[in-house]
């Protein structure tokens, strides 16, 4: 397979990750101590909030070439890049199995990449 094909396989598996992942919704509470009767609540359907995205190492292997010339990415001081998930809102959850379905198509093809993710 060529990088492209890889790519494209990476995309589509890291897609049905985060459209299937098992999301919890959480609520956030706000309250004063003053007047505890007056609760503000809000929903968060999809989980809490975060970042996610695949980091490709060396930076000169025909994948982080491949990531470099789409855009969006970021190099990083190790000699790799980083291609962060823009798909699925805030949702630390959903951008994470992205991350992490992406990550693991390019290592099946011998790439080194791993997901990384933090909440927000």
């Amino acid at each position: 397979m060529n990088t492209k094909e890889i790519f494209d396989e990476a995309v589509r598996a890291g897609r049905i990750a985060g459209e299937t992942a098992k999301v919890n919704s959480v609520t956030l509470c706000e309250f004063s101590l003053k007047r505890p009767e007056n609760v503000k609540r809000w929903v968060l359907n999809d989980g809490l909030c975060g970042f996610a995205g695949v980091r490709v190492r060396p930076a000169n292997c025909a994948m982080a070439n491949l990531l470099k010339r789409m855009g969006g990415y970021r190099s990083y001081e190790n000699g790799g890049v980083y291609f962060p998930i823009h798909d699925f809102g805030q949702s630390y959850v959903r951008k994470t199995a992205c991350a992490e379905a992406f990550a693991s198509v390019l290592r099946k093809y011998g790439i080194d990449a791993w997901a990384e993710s933090r909440l927000d």
